[in-house]
């Protein structure tokens, strides 16, 4: 139920963060939007507790917000909102010992607030940014800063091919780098797209670049390759405006309210109070061609996975390292790693899927794990299934292998896939 009002129902920081501690403790991992909930295992009534004290923190502050927006609504309007029931749901009591035990009391889900539109005006564009990002989440465990702001911008799947190939082919992206990055890309955002609630501290950009609390992740490596490939349009659209890149590569900020210059972790958190330096990212997403150029040079060097280096143990027992490029041939098999080093900065789940292959086989060659990629590609699935996508290429029904002369020879599988549906690996 929403209240009808200035004031509104958000889930806590504090309360997230808890819940981050909460999964980690019950070994449940995933990516942001999943729904860990488990009910059956032996933290049931953990997760009883949990939910039962979700649901009296998310009343209560609906309550609060109710009767708050009563003196904000003029009478007319009044009978137009809705009748609040005034029975609370079931008080959850105590929390179970050794929850405590683990994680101490956990604070309040839910609050009451008044959500802030800001607006910043340029001198020709406005940018509007509401803080108090509203979850459809109860249990979203990566909110971290209520100030911060959720601004997704303009989707690069309402972008023209025309105007999506004008870019890319400026960026000189091949057309199958090109397909992998939209593909991972669908999942993130769009140019001009721009959070500072999260875990990324500070996120911009179709591939999400983020600052990270010390100011030194992957948008301060993307804000230096702008400065050194566009200098003039990087002074236009970020210098300007109080925001630089310094020579150890970590973010500075000018405090527009006391010309203080800031860096590290003092301007990533002066970029998520100030929504006018906030809005300096967004104003670029919008207007500036090379900006968005920048993000795509920048998401292919450093998140296209084709020549990271793994190293995995063979059935022999010998460590070998290999580029993914060796093993994941198809556009969906780069995707699919590209999701996961994107989203965690690791690929560790990829490893432990191609050893887990390599038992199954026995396999004891770089040369025969690359047969087995659709099967690697379906263990390693992280947000979005891209044997699915009908953009990118699949592995083949047939692969190649060298016969005694050490000639290329065509082998032929049958129709089926090479996996059978019941034909699976535990990792």
């Amino acid at each position: 139920m929403n209240s009808d009002g200035p004031w509104q129902l958000r889930i806590t920081p504090e309360g997230s963060a808890w819940l981050w501690k909460y999964n980690k403790a019950r070994g449940k991992s995933g990516h942001p939007t999943q729904n860990l909930s488990d009910k059956s295992g032996k933290f049931k009534h953990w997760e009883q507790w949990v939910d039962e004290k979700l649901d009296y923190d998310r009343w209560n502050a609906l309550f609060t917000a109710y009767h708050a927006n009563l003196h904000f609504i003029p009478p007319s309007r009044s009978g137009n909102m809705r009748k609040m029931e005034y029975k609370p749901p079931k008080h959850p009591g105590a929390a179970p010992s050794d929850l405590v035990a683990k994680l101490g009391n956990p604070p309040n889900f839910a609050v009451a607030v008044p959500p802030m539109l800001h607006k910043i005006r340029f001198s020709k564009k406005e940018i509007n940014l509401q803080d108090t990002t509203n979850f459809s989440m109860s249990k979203f465990a990566y909110y971290r800063f209520s100030q911060g702001i959720n601004s997704p911008g303009s989707s690069i799947n309402k972008m023209t091919p025309e105007e999506i190939d004008a870019l890319f082919n400026e960026a000189k992206v091949s057309n199958s780098e090109k397909k992998v990055l939209l593909a991972v890309a669908s999942l993130e955002g769009g140019f001009d797209t721009i959070n500072t609630y999260d875990t990324g501290y500070v996120s911009v950009g179709f591939m999400q670049f983020a600052a990270m609390k010390n100011g030194d992740g992957s948008l301060t490596r993307m804000l230096a390759n702008y400065k050194k490939w566009y200098p003039s349009d990087y002074n236009m659209y970020i210098r300007r405006y109080g925001i630089d890149v310094l020579p150890n590569m970590q973010i500075c900020t000018l405090d527009p309210s006391t010309g203080v210059i800031l860096s590290g972790a003092d301007a990533v958190q002066k970029i998520i109070d100030d929504k006018r330096l906030t809005a300096v990212f967004k104003h670029a997403g919008t207007e500036s061609k090379y900006f968005k150029i920048a993000q795509i040079k920048s998401g292919l060097e450093g998140f296209y996975p084709i020549n990271r280096k793994v190293t995995v143990t063979l059935s022999n027992g010998k460590s070998t390292e290999f580029r993914i490029g060796d093993v994941f041939k198809s556009e969906a098999g780069l995707a699919t790693v590209m999701d996961k080093l994107l989203n965690t900065g690791r690929i560790d789940k990829v490893v432990r899927c191609i050893n887990a292959v390599i038992a199954k086989h026995k396999i004891k060659s770089v040369n025969q794990i690359k047969n087995h990629e659709r099967e690697i590609i379906k263990l390693s699935k992280y947000r979005k299934d891209f044997l699915q996508d009908s953009t990118l290429s699949k592995p083949g029904r047939s692969q190649t292998v060298k016969n005694k002369s050490s000639k290329q020879v065509k082998k032929t599988t049958s129709k089926k896939p090479v996996e059978k549906k019941d034909d699976t690996v535990t990792i």
